[in-house]
């Protein structure tokens, strides 16, 4: 009869079940179920756990949901053929790191230290992976050698581009074993990240446009701030003629490339369906008179408003809720949703973390864009104010604070369409044919109509080369 302790023989077991694939979910019994089915203590089954998850072969879920199996662990198991010292050489191999090697274009200053600190918190949890920032200069090199990251972070619309030319893997075979982590996200940050029911991509964040205003100016000219999430164009531009009577300025930073963008959103894929045309007209003519009321016409990705705009003149400031973060500076400042799905197209852009194809660690992949999409990452996006989260309870918790009650960020989202073709399509429509027709328009020199009947035939013959 062995003198070892039973969770060592429990362990032993277990160890051997797992190398013949017996837990086809990846998951371990509970230790309740291990009590039962070993006819043991909780404490001793509980021990037996812990020494597995000690040797590396299995950890905890994050959200204490069970125990996973680490299969990279397990291919040492199957590979072993000396079993006197297993779990010494299973430690050894846990000791190990696996690199991750992960792009984001947000990590600059001022997001750079929030990234900081939620990668450290991740390698905490899961000391066996490292993650290795890239720079653009990285990735760039990387394209040319035909290499790429483990993990990317992309523009929501620029998804479905890396999916049709295979450099991103589905996450549908990750989710199926966790379908309640996707019941948390909300669907619209979903809409660029899935095709034909698969999803490639989790996202992280979202984005909208907003009006930032200050109220104290607004209430001495005895305007009802609160009335702006119902607002539309008309009163808008009413307001913004009576600020600026008043002396006060107002400032936009949409820009043509981010104008054309938020009028058009996915339409550019419909340009033909003349179900839009009104829509569009009445868009640019409300936004085109309110350019003109503005102190500030802010073109593309040009100068913002200086300090002094700020925190003496200015009263009204159009633009993403990206800049959420610069008004913890001005706290006379609020926040409004934008009206313009009254009379036009109410955009929303995600951003999200993929698996690339070429990766060869998308276990530690997929835990790692899993983490950043949890509810503790969300918080942590959520209380810097850089765009919107996508976890559901969090949107309903920033719904509720004093600052955000005049944008229904659920409503803004559920009414919003995404923007569906790629950057780099996009950007060719906008340098070759749109830029510069909206700038003869906004010069006076053409109707709101006739933008249109000029965009459409040119657009047509660019987007038989570029949008298949």
């Amino acid at each position: 009869m062995s003198n070892e302790p039973k969770y060592i023989t429990i362990r032993n077991d277990l160890l051997e079940r797992i190398k013949q694939g017996q837990f086809p979910d990846g998951k371990l019994p509970s230790i309740k179920h291990l009590a039962e089915e070993y006819n043991v203590s909780l404490m001793t089954a509980n021990q037996t756990v812990k020494d597995l998850k000690n040797s590396g072969i299995v950890m905890s879920y994050p959200d204490n949901r069970g125990t996973l199996i680490i299969e990279k662990q397990v291919n040492l198991l199957r590979e072993c053929k000396d079993t006197s010292n297993l779990m010494e050489n299973i430690k050894v191999y846990a000791r190990k790191k696996f690199k991750i090697r992960y792009f984001n274009p947000e990590y600059f200053s001022p997001a750079r230290e929030l990234w900081d600190g939620i990668i450290e918190s991740f390698q905490k949890r899961y000391p066996w992976i490292e993650i290795e920032m890239l720079q653009e200069k990285d990735l760039s090199s990387m394209i040319d050698g035909n290499d790429y990251p483990d993990v990317v972070q992309l523009i929501g619309r620029d998804v479905g581009f890396w999916q049709k030319k295979g450099l991103i893997i589905s996450l549908n075979e990750f989710l199926a074993a966790d379908s309640e982590h996707l019941s948390q996200i909300h669907p619209k940050a979903l809409e660029n990240s899935t095709f034909n029911d698969e999803v490639f991509a989790l996202p992280v964040s979202i984005g909208v446009p907003l009006l930032f205003y200050r109220k104290d100016m607004l209430d001495k000219l005895s305007i009802k701030s609160d009335a702006f999430a119902e607002s539309g164009w008309d009163e808008l531009r009413n307001i913004s003629d009576k600020l600026i009577g008043k002396n006060y300025e107002t400032a936009i930073r949409l820009g043509l490339w981010s104008y054309w963008n938020l009028l058009i959103g996915n339409t550019s894929e419909e340009i033909f369906n003349t179900k839009y045309d009104k829509t569009l007209i009445e868009s640019i003519e409300t936004l085109k008179n309110l350019y003109s009321r503005s102190a500030y016409f802010l073109y593309g990705n040009g100068p913002r408003p200086t300090d002094d705009f700020f925190k003496s003149k200015g009263a009204i400031f159009l633009s993403y809720s990206s800049f959420m973060h610069d008004f913890r500076k001005y706290p006379e400042w609020r926040i409004a949703g934008i009206p313009l799905g009254k009379t036009g197209i109410l955009t929303s852009e995600t951003c999200a973390n993929c698996i690339c194809s070429k990766s060869r660690q998308r276990e530690e992949a997929w835990l790692f864009i899993k983490y950043l999409s949890s509810e503790n990452v969300q918080r942590k996006i959520a209380e810097t104010r850089n765009n919107f989260p996508v976890h559901i309870g969090l949107l309903d918790e920033i719904n509720k604070k004093p600052e955000f009650r005049n944008i229904n960020i659920q409503a803004t989202l559920k009414n919003s369409e995404r923007l569906s073709i790629n950057t780099q399509t996009l950007y060719i429509l906008y340098e070759s044919i749109i830029d510069p027709v909206l700038e003869t328009y906004f010069a006076g020199k053409l109707p709101a109509s006739a933008v249109l009947e000029i965009i459409r035939p040119r657009i047509a013959e660019v987007l038989k080369v570029y949008i298949k």
